[in-house]
């Protein structure tokens, strides 16, 4: 083989102008002289170099993932803010999904009540009957949903990782958009309840995995593109952007119709109460227009083609050890489309782990299993208690309309703020500058561990404080106080990639998603069957919360424990985690003089490419 590399592979990594002598630069480069653009940089470029040691960019430079990814998120520092793959990009679509949905639910609801009215008849049509069909509706709604989702999201994330992030977060919009159209043709054209086609169209809207699959393609795509200190910071934006549209959209659904009641009044009603339904069909179809044109790929071409030829080679070399023979086109296949399979990555196979970190294997593994639990815990929690809370407010204090409205208000405007204002106040300011906590690239930190520690303190204060409250200004404020619970989630996320490659990332958050719907069939029927038993038999209805908050607490220690396990305190230094990328590492791992040469060659190429890219950015370059 001639040294000289091969002219017809074009790098997607490398700018033209250096790819092809003589070519012109091309002007979509051209960074204009910005001098806010080169302050962040500026400032970032420090911070990292104090939270960061030399002997972990080091250890990493032979490995060509976190390389490829280095220049990616490097280069994306030249390309204009409207094209280039950011946290904004990715919220964008999550708060208009959620604004959009949140909008029109509670006017979908009514009319589907109607619809079930007219559909028992008027001599049948009673309250207790409506409810009974609605609840039937619902019941349909969450079991087929649940499934779909459950098999979807087994194979979404983890073909993000071969494919890329943007095309499955398009399927996963594109089906809402059809599925809510569908949808509200039947309720508009039908005077009853249509009970299966309704259910039909909630299974196109959730057929490339619904919600959970959204949160978990945008946990990959943030993964991309955000650096490991910023990480807990950009997952929490891209949850609080969630709430923030949750948390809005009943709002301004509720105006639309106030206005419209106002100033339309020669319409006829049943025309005015679907104008929160045609908004919602207009705001996603403005997410999907955003999604299509607007959001940039966050994974390079090159990170895409490695994923796909290491998973051919790691699935065929699986099954011909699994039959001790070649497989054949049928095994091919049901490996293809076992959507449980990304949940063996949960118990962190030995082939991701270098031989020098195999005494620490298991530690690890239990780490992971508590993170993953805890993680499915606190989301299912979410689920289950939404309606709890409602029927817990009308029972207790006699909660109006008005009441319900504000409860949702302050429980997402809190989440909100925590995520957006005050999580980058307790993480950089108090636990690395107060405490002198460091940040890692490849293992959970203490700067994890005490966020997610901090929000599972609040929400387990906050649970059992719902318990005792005696009145609704005091049921309020133990709200706001599990508001800092928000902290757990992108805690646990930005933690739980640490323990993975890069080439691993949606096949991870595949595997979170997928339980996190399994442990959602569970737990609502868990808590609900609670909740139901201690007002009818104890009359004690805060008795749900004092069970959930002890499961919580449960979570605390076993979170402690698992810190004490991988032996992890402000004193941690970051170890030789680097993984091999690909089978073959792990069966001839290459010589000390192959690594020194590999390193020397990784940091001069980057250190080539920044140049190129400061000289872009000054104009120097011819």
């Amino acid at each position: 083989m001639s040294g000289k590399p091969d002219s017809t592979e074009v790098d997607p990594l490398l700018p033209l102008s250096k790819q092809q002598e003589g070519a012109e630069p091309s002007p979509s480069r051209d960074i204009p002289d910005e001098p806010l653009l080169y302050l962040e940089e500026a400032a970032n470029d420090v911070y990292e170099a104090v939270i960061e040691n030399d002997e972990e960019y080091d250890e990493d430079e032979h490995n060509e993932d976190v390389v490829w990814l280095r220049e990616q998120r490097l280069l994306n520092k030249t390309i204009h803010w409207f094209r280039r793959p950011s946290v904004l990009m990715i919220a964008s679509i999550t708060f208009l999904l959620a604004f959009a949905s949140s909008s029109a639910e509670s006017t979908r609801q009514v009319i589907t009540l109607k619809l079930s009215c007219n559909a028992l008849g008027a001599e049948n049509c009673s309250r207790e009957n409506a409810q009974v069909l609605m609840s039937n509706l619902q019941l349909g709604y969450s079991i087929c949903g649940a499934i779909i989702m459950l098999v979807s999201s087994g194979k979404i994330s983890p073909m993000s990782d071969l494919y890329g992030r943007r095309i499955f977060i398009i399927a996963v919009v594109a089906c809402f958009f059809v599925g809510r159209t569908l949808k509200f043709l039947i309720m508009y054209n039908f005077d009853s309840l249509q009970f299966y086609p309704m259910i039909g169209c909630e299974i196109f809207t959730n057929l490339c995995g619904g919600i959970m699959s959204l949160l978990a393609l945008s946990n990959c795509y943030i993964s991309d593109v955000a650096e490991p200190h910023q990480r807990i910071y950009s997952l929490g934006l891209s949850i609080a952007a969630m709430f923030v549209g949750l948390s809005i959209g009943p709002l301004v659904g509720n105006f639309i119709i106030s206005l419209t009641t106002k100033f339309g009044s020669t319409v006829e009603l049943s025309s005015q109460e679907f104008i929160p339904l045609k908004l919602e069909l207009l705001l996603l179809f403005v997410d999907l227009m955003i999604a299509i044109f607007v959001l940039p790929e966050s994974r390079s071409e090159k990170a895409r083609k490695k994923s796909r030829s290491l998973s051919r080679s790691s699935s065929q070399l699986n099954l011909q050890v699994a039959t001790a023979q070649p497989p054949s086109k049928m095994e091919t296949f049901l490996n293809q489309i076992n959507f449980l399979k990304p949940l063996k990555l949960l118990w962190i196979p030995r082939e991701l782990v270098s031989p020098a970190n195999l005494n620490r294997i298991n530690s690890d593994r239990f780490a992971i299993l508590v993170l993953v639990s805890i993680d499915c815990a606190m989301s299912t929690l979410a689920i289950s208690f939404g309606e709890i809370f409602i029927l817990y407010g009308i029972y207790n204090y006699n909660w109006s309309p008005s009441n319900l409205g504000q409860f949702l208000a302050i429980a997402c405007a809190s989440k909100a703020i925590v995520l957006i204002l005050l999580s980058p106040v307790i993480s950089h300011k108090i636990f690395q500058h107060g405490f002198g906590f460091r940040v890692f690239k490849k293992r959970i930190d203490m700067v994890d561990f005490s966020m997610c520690l901090l929000g599972l303190v609040c929400e387990v204060i906050g649970i059992f404080g719902y318990s005792l409250a005696p009145s609704t200004f005091y049921f309020f404020s133990c709200t706001v106080i599990c508001g800092f619970g928000s902290l757990v989630s992108p805690s646990l996320s930005s933690a739980i990639v640490k323990f993975y490659p890069e080439t691993k990332i949606g096949e991870l958050f595949g595997a979170v998603a997928l339980l996190k719907n399994l442990f959602a069939l569970v737990a609502p029927i868990f808590y609900i069957s609670i909740y139901k038993y201690s007002l009818s038999k104890l009359h004690r209805p805060g008795l749900v919360f004092l069970v959930a908050g002890s499961l919580l607490t449960f979570c605390t220690v076993m979170l402690i424990i698992a810190k004490r396990v991988i032996r992890l305190d402000r004193n941690t230094r970051v170890p030789s985690l680097s993984r091999p990328s690909s089978i073959a590492d792990i069966v001839e791992p290459p010589s000390p003089q192959h690594l020194q040469s590999t390193r020397q060659n990784s940091f001069t190429d980057l250190h080539r490419k920044n140049s190129f890219i400061q000289k872009e950015r000054t104009g120097s370059s011819n």
